[in-house]
């Protein structure tokens, strides 16, 4: 319920399905666009304005209410004037004497626009209609009528003012054939574009008419304050619900449950990036996966600073791996070995091709040369050299 505060014996609501509707504080700044400065800052400081969610053929009603402190005090009448999407609705009066007659209250809810009198009066119900949008070209003074129409589509305003009595009877108030129509609320792309930071996503359409009673009609009633200063302005902007979310009016749903939760990464794979944040994007690995990351980090830390290690003091043979430095003769006196650190799977892989090679046989009985058999996979001719043989023993 809309209540301003300088005014808290009046108020107005929307309903719909006879139950009021969940407003939302309008979080930006009343605005008016009076030409006049003065009369423009009044009309922001008399607005109270709410946003409400609006569906697709809902039908909805307007409440007006009347109470104390305000019907202590209150002029005549105190007049209701209502706009839907910029269109004269209706227009309702409380009476001062028929209120204090009532404690003091009155309400009134107005479901539609009025047409005709006595007998031959019709109510067209108040229903949302989603605004669609289209690829037609229409001409310049097409696209400037329909642009000041959507200016104020999407809007319901109530005005009141403190009046004279006036004088009863009068035409029905209302003006039903400038609402749009359920045939026209599919509108060019270029009329909508200027409208898009607002998020208009209904229009209002009337009903089938039925008939109703019209109800007592004042006319020629004088604003006390005059028509530019009325006591309060009620605005209600109507949205859908995906247009508050896109607004920032009320919040986004939250995720699905069912969504993955990023998993942390295994010990092994935290102890590689020690000292630093990690913090996996994207699925989680499988034990596979993480296995051969881990191998490819430790290459990699590997091949960045590779561990040399020095070895000083006389070498022997048999613990020789990789490059010899120093006596090519290998008489181990005073040379220095620099072993580097070999790659696992490379190191897998001369084993198992040692292990598939043919047998090579050698005679170490002979005189002065090395006899050497060779298998019958091998090259079958050809001597190996005492150097060679000397190498090969102390490998193996």
């Amino acid at each position: 319920m809309a209540i301003h505060p300088f005014h808290p014996g009046l108020s107005a609501q929307i309903l719909t399905s006879n139950h009021p509707t969940t407003e939302y504080t309008d979080p930006d700044a009343i605005t008016s666009s009076h030409s006049d400065p003065t009369i423009r800052a009044y009309e922001e400081s008399a607005t109270i304005s709410r946003y409400i969610t609006a569906s697709t053929n809902q039908t909805f009603s307007i409440k007006l209410s009347l109470g104390p402190p305000h019907t202590n005090s209150m002029e005549s009448r105190t007049k209701f004037v209502i706009a839907v999407d910029g269109v004269e609705a209706d227009v309702v009066c409380a009476e001062r004497a028929k209120v204090k007659r009532h404690g003091g209250r009155w309400e009134h809810v107005s479901e539609g626009v009025k047409s005709g009198k006595g007998r031959a009066c019709r109510e067209m119900g108040f229903r949302f209609k989603e605004l669609r949008t289209n690829s037609n070209t229409i001409d310049n003074n097409q696209r400037r009528r329909l642009a000041e129409r959507l200016e104020k589509v999407g809007t319901i305003e109530i005005k009141v003012w403190g009046t004279s009595y006036g004088k009863q009877g009068g035409k029905t108030p209302g003006e039903p054939g400038k609402f749009m129509t359920a045939r026209n609320v599919n509108v060019p792309e270029t009329v909508m574009k200027p409208f898009i930071k607002e998020a208009k996503s209904h229009t209002t359409v009337l009903g089938e008419a039925k008939k109703v009673k019209r109800g007592p009609v004042f006319s020629n009633t004088t604003a006390k304050a005059g028509e530019d200063y009325p006591l309060v302005i009620f605005r209600f902007l109507y949205r859908s619900e995906e247009s508050l979310q896109q607004l920032q009016i009320i919040p986004r749903p939250p995720s699905p449950s069912g969504t993955p939760i990023p998993q942390s990464p295994s010990p092994s794979l935290q102890s590689s990036f020690a000292g630093a944040s990690f913090s996996p994007a994207g699925p989680p690995l499988s034990a596979a996966e993480e296995s051969q990351l881990e191998r490819l980090l430790a290459r990699s830390a590997r091949g960045r600073s590779a561990s040399v290690s020095v070895i000083g003091g006389p070498t022997s043979a048999g613990s020789v791996r990789g490059e010899r430095s120093g006596n090519d003769s290998g008489s181990g006196s005073g040379g220095k070995r620099i072993k580097l650190e070999d790659d696992p799977e490379e190191e897998r892989s001369r084993k198992r091709a040692r292990r598939n090679a043919e047998p090579v046989h050698v005679d170490l009985t002979g005189d002065d040369i090395a006899e050497v058999e060779v298998g019958a996979a091998g090259s079958g001719s050809g001597g190996v050299s005492e150097r060679e043989n000397e190498l090969f023993v102390g490998d193996n």
